[in-house]
């Protein structure tokens, strides 16, 4: 094999092996955004738990200490309660909605890996394509080779 058929080869061949190289890199990236996102999925419903709980302390705390200074439940007890119930809950979505914003994030970063993967590939296929055909250029130019 002459030296310019053996360049042309191993063009098309480093650009292939580029193509694919840059595919499982994209696609190590698609399956580490799949993960953190559905990490942040689990980081969400957690908040939202953690949230419920301590909002369940702090009001059973509020009835106790009611209890003990002999407070009876009325209007102005449920006022406070309700108060609580409300700064508490929109805590809540906007910790929740945080994780879900995150998780989101991370999901769209994963379809745009797929891309990036499957873009990788066909820029390394054009790539050892053109090495090919100059290769077959050369070859029919040359004398049949």
């Amino acid at each position: 094999m002459d030296p310019v058929s053996a360049t042309l080869m191993l063009s098309a061949a480093s650009a292939g092996a580029t193509g694919i190289a840059g595919y499982q890199q994209a696609k190590g990236e698609q399956e580490h955004a799949r993960i953190n996102s559905y990490i942040g999925r689990t980081r969400a419903l957690q908040e939202d738990t953690g949230h419920r709980e301590g909002l369940d302390g702090e009001l059973g705390s509020m009835r106790a200490t009611f209890g003990a200074n002999q407070q009876r439940p009325n209007v102005g007890t449920l006022e406070v309660v309700n108060e609580l119930r409300r700064v508490r809950d929109s805590e809540r979505r906007v910790g929740v909605g945080n994780r879900n914003s995150e998780a989101a994030d991370w999901s769209l970063r994963g379809r745009n890996a797929g891309s990036a993967a499957r873009a990788s590939l066909w820029k390394g296929g054009f790539k050892a394509g053109g090495s090919l055909f100059d290769l077959h250029d050369y070859r029919t130019n040359r004398g049949g080779g």
